[in-house]
């Protein structure tokens, strides 16, 4: 934040309105004092301060904390999977132009509840027939061609659950695509540059985490409007 010295207002606002600071009487000085004083506050609450105000990257919606590809899990007919007495799931190989993938969540950031879902798929067992997309995606190919974009698509899922005080939320979603091998990056944070999120269409959490030490959030928008004009407020 800039100081200011008083004097340097004051000399500022007397100019503008024609006074001389010289002959300044008491009663001119408090009526210029208290309403510049006035002035300063409705400023200080209203304007962005754009010279203290910092940027940050963010994507709403699920921070991905791991990927396991190339695996198909066993699951029953109801889409549960199949698993030990230590809860490690069963895989076998794939021999369809598929490649099942499943994405584990950061279940601390925030949490996807079942019925948080529109058209009342948890009642009706339906969440896994709405759609997810990927934002900030990781990439594949198939048999070492060109990568392509896993946000190409949306995703019908299966899923995997816990329940805490509140209800029953997702820690994972199982998703078929069409690469042999997946290319994806190390979770570093929900902020990170390279963590994808998923977001749920019917159930569209658009939460963002600011970092600590930052007061508030002014505004979001879809691109970086220090370097576009056509970035759009959200």
């Amino acid at each position: 934040m800039k100081t200011v010295p008083f004097s340097d207002i004051l000399a500022s606002v007397c100019q503008l309105v024609g006074l001389d600071r010289t002959t300044l009487n008491d009663k001119a000085f408090g009526a210029i004092r208290d309403f510049t004083w006035r002035r300063m506050s409705v400023i200080w609450d209203r304007e962005e301060w754009p010279d203290v105000q910092r940027y940050m990257y963010t994507w709403p919606g699920m921070p991905v904390e791991s990927i396991e590809s190339g695996l198909n899990i066993l699951a029953t007919e109801t889409n549960i999977p199949l698993s030990t007495e230590d809860s490690e799931d069963f895989f076998t190989e794939n021999d369809l132009n598929t490649n099942t993938t499943r994405i584990n969540f950061d279940t601390n950031f925030k949490r996807i509840y079942l019925q948080d879902f529109l058209h009342d798929r948890y009642k009706l067992g339906t969440v896994g027939n709405s759609y997810a997309k990927f934002l900030n995606p990781f990439y594949g190919s198939v048999d070492d061609g060109p990568l392509t974009s896993v946000g190409e698509n949306q995703y019908n899922f299966t899923y995997s659950t816990a329940t805490d005080e509140i209800g029953e939320y997702i820690t994972n979603i199982v998703i078929e695509v069409e690469f042999t091998s997946t290319n994806y990056f190390t979770y570093s944070g929900p902020n990170s540059p390279l963590t994808t999120k998923v977001l749920f269409m019917d159930n569209q959490q658009l939460l963002i985490q600011i970092p600590q030490g930052s007061l508030q959030g002014l505004a979001i928008y879809t691109n970086d409007p220090r370097q576009t004009t056509r970035a759009i407020p959200l």
